[in-house]
């Protein structure tokens, strides 16, 4: 909801340059040290939404990535939508049956990031899940170079990270 507000904003009375300016600084947070990259894609897109996401048909728990492409806002052309849902799979991230909870377990300590809505929803096919705001997902540009020994390819990827807050 934000972002399309943004969007709304960006379009009716932003440049160009500067929107996209505003896009990449609200996905350039800098990850905490305990942070894992979970997923990577080309810089031209942004990361629009995360949630988490039990498969009803195995229990497996993964956190549900949305992509969206910025310039597509501002130039009406949604040719490019950019890459369509991915699913991104955790160790240590899983689903307890027993709590109707989604949790991440990295071996010192257990933090819930979702609970289930309605588990009576099994009917639909899909267990919708509320974060508790205790793990995140962010996404940041990173640099890259690669030298073969004769010359030194550079680029960028738009990098998403999870990160569990211990408060």
């Amino acid at each position: 909801m934000c972002l399309e507000r943004l969007h709304s904003f960006a379009a009716s009375y932003v440049s160009v340059p500067i929107a996209l300016c505003l896009a990449a600084l609200l996905a350039g947070a800098a990850p905490a040290e305990n942070a894992i990259r979970i997923d990577s894609t080309r810089t031209k897109y942004a990361l629009q939404d995360f949630s988490f996401e039990v498969s009803p048909e195995t229990g497996a728990a993964g956190i549900r990535l949305e992509y969206s492409y910025p310039a597509s806002w501002l130039q009406g052309d949604d040719s490019d939508r950019g890459p369509g849902p991915k699913i991104a799979m955790l160790p240590g991230l899983t689903y307890d049956a027993a709590t109707h909870a989604i949790v991440y377990d990295d071996g010192a300590a257990r933090t819930t990031c979702a609970t289930e809505v309605d588990h009576t929803a099994v009917f639909w096919k899909t267990v919708h899940m509320k974060p508790t705001g205790k793990c995140s997902v962010s996404a940041r540009v990173t640099r890259h170079a690669e030298s073969n020994g004769w010359s030194t390819n550079r680029y960028d990827t738009l990098d998403a990270y999870f990160e569990v807050r211990h408060k």
